[in-house]
């Protein structure tokens, strides 16, 4: 497998967009690619990777100003600090869709990610290679944090008998409008 080819945007939004439509939700980092160096990697709109850069399953308001486009089931999570701060290497950015076209003459338009951000630095993981524990750190530290918030939640549907065909969206909505402002 070539890690190095572009990745097809349309066929992630495609798959994205089916996940979505059997009530699956779907978590995934929003990459490592931010600004170390005050130099981003790979440009916007193209700095979260796909299926990062896939619309959620629902639009916060901010995102419904300027267009009005499909979902998806993707929720993308970017990394913080223990302070609550940005990680400076978690992708960011306005991301282009054909229903949420980004502007780059104004820097406007897009989607806005990551969706969501959780604690990412100095995690405690388990490491194979000294059978011990380490501290790791990026998005694919961050994302289990929203997974795990996410099954709690359904948990708490199912046993309330409030599950329903929105379930993903509910779900999102509440991890979303309970989130913290980040610094």
């Amino acid at each position: 497998c070539d890690y190095n080819v572009y990745p097809s945007h349309n066929a992630w939004r495609r798959a994205c967009e089916t996940i979505q439509y059997f009530h699956v939700f779907h978590v995934n980092t929003a990459g490592n690619n931010g600004c170390s160096s005050k130099k981003l990697e790979q440009e916007i709109p193209n700095n979260c990777n796909p299926p990062g850069n896939c619309p959620p399953p629902w639009l916060h308001p901010i995102q419904t100003l300027t267009h009005r486009g499909g979902s998806s089931s993707c929720i993308t999570v970017g990394a913080v600090n223990v302070d609550n701060y940005f990680w400076i290497d978690s992708s960011y950015g306005s991301c282009h869709w054909l229903d949420y076209p980004y502007d780059a003459s104004t820097g406007r338009g897009g989607l806005i990610k990551p969706d969501l951000c959780a604690p990412g630095l100095d995690v405690t993981v388990c490491d194979p290679i000294t059978n011990s524990y380490s501290l790791d750190g990026g998005t694919s530290m961050a994302a289990p944090h929203v997974s795990g918030s996410a099954a709690l939640l359904l948990q708490a549907i199912r046993e309330a008998g409030k599950f329903d065909r929105k379930w993903v969206e509910k779900i999102f909505i509440a991890l979303s409008c309970s989130a913290r402002p980040i610094q």
